[in-house]
């Protein structure tokens, strides 16, 4: 069949220089590619159907990627999407453990807005199928294949932006790293470990609840409070804007008022950290050697290491504190938001 396509010459270039590179033999080539694509996100993305995700490497098409990605990590209504109970003290507490005080974030768990991304796929996915609940290897692998596409996507507007890499996609799993991808999941999503305990940053903050059902599959929900971050206005996300941070001012104020009132590990560890930061601490060892004293005891070094870089890097994206490189060294300060906030923690 043949088909006669009227194209502004706008476009036509562009399609032109395609060719030229060499990534499509010829026009025929670029418009087969161009149309099996959008058929595909027409199919997977089309009311009544099953969510189901095409993998990465047969998508050609970057139209169709940024597609898929405005379909998930854009703000969902609130009002389509069921919540679920916070988690309670014994889904937290690890054995021996007796104040959530102690619950302090994994170290690696370096970036909020990773975690972000994941509330926005996993809400989108809650309303896409109207449940409560969903499985968590499904949100997982989801998760992990549309964090993907955001990083590349990230990669891109900022290099094209700046003319330089940055850390806005830190955290999120690259295409050709299945480690990065085990670490999201883990580390930045949540899993619930044999004994019941929730584990993951959006667990640890109880954005989510988890629960293990009598055939051993495990389903994940959004509590209210995950929700609310969740719509929260978003740079990146939802207006393009890659030069103001990685989360609204909005945003930033809302996390340090949920960890305040329901994540005191997460506000221990900042207050600790900051409150040394004024009195002048400013280096890696110093803060490291002053934390050694006061977080728990059966730490090595190397775990004191990681906690601090953790917490350090969390309190940057909140704009708490600067980090300021001096040659190869590099010094941490202290910021007004982030002393407005210690004179709160300390009350």
């Amino acid at each position: 069949m043949k088909l006669l396509l009227v194209l502004p010459n706008s476009i036509f270039n562009k399609i032109q220089q395609l060719i030229e590179s060499g990534k499509y033999a010829s026009s025929s080539d670029f418009f087969i590619a161009a149309v099996e694509n959008q058929l595909l996100l027409e199919t997977t993305l089309s009311k009544g159907t099953d969510v189901v995700l095409p993998d990465t490497d047969t998508i050609t098409s970057e139209k169709t990627r940024e597609d898929i990605v405005k379909r998930f990590v854009l703000k969902p209504g609130k009002e389509l999407i069921k919540t679920v109970a916070t988690p309670l003290p014994e889904q937290l507490l690890y054995p021996g453990s007796d104040s959530e005080n102690d619950l302090f974030l994994w170290g690696q768990i370096n970036r909020i807005f990773p975690m972000k991304v994941g509330l926005r796929i996993l809400a989108n996915l809650l309303a896409e199928k109207n449940e409560q609940y969903i499985e968590l290897d499904e949100f997982t692998e989801k998760a992990v294949e549309l964090a993907k596409l955001v990083r590349s996507r990230l990669m891109a507007e900022t290099l094209q932006i700046t003319g330089k890499k940055d850390s806005l996609w830190s955290g999120l799993p690259s295409e050709d790293s299945d480690k990065s991808a085990s670490r999201y999941k883990m580390q930045f999503l949540a899993y619930l470990r044999k004994d019941g305990i929730i584990e993951g940053g959006l667990g640890r903050l109880k954005f989510v609840n988890l629960k293990r059902e009598e055939n051993r599959k495990t389903h994940i929900g959004i509590t209210e409070k995950g929700l609310e971050f969740c719509v929260l206005e978003n740079p990146i996300l939802d207006a393009g804007v890659y030069n103001s941070g990685s989360l609204s001012e909005e945003g930033r104020q809302f996390y340090l008022r949920h960890i305040s009132s329901e994540v005191p590990g997460e506000t221990r560890a900042f207050v600790d950290v900051l409150s040394l930061l004024k009195e002048g601490k400013n280096s890696q060892s110093s803060l490291n050697r002053e934390l050694r004293k006061i977080w728990p005891k059966n730490w090595s070094g190397a775990v004191i290491n990681t906690q601090r870089n953790g917490t350090v890097s969390r309190l940057a994206e909140l704009s708490l504190m600067e980090k300021i490189k001096n040659g190869i060294e590099v010094e941490y300060r202290i910021s007004k938001t982030g002393i407005d906030f210690l004179a709160k923690g300390t009350k």
